[in-house]
């Protein structure tokens, strides 16, 4: 069953967040610098909201964090 076409979403039942959301077109344009994937960018975005970032800048701080550590 195809459900929210309209926004983009495709299958009713998805296993995963990636397959959830990896229909959706991408906004930016081809102007703008691509320089990760959609999909990943949601996915950093949910799991940070998750472990309770509540802002862009706690998701940058964090992942400025995980930049280091490596």
């Amino acid at each position: 069953m195809i459900i929210g076409t309209e926004v983009g979403f495709c299958r009713k039942n998805m296993t995963n967040i990636v397959d959830h959301f990896s229909c959706l077109p991408d906004p930016r344009t081809k102007e703008h610098k691509k320089e990760h994937k959609l999909i990943d960018i949601i996915f950093i975005t949910i799991a940070a909201v998750i472990c309770g970032d509540e802002d862009w800048n706690d998701i940058k701080m964090h992942l400025n964090m995980a930049k280091q550590n490596r």
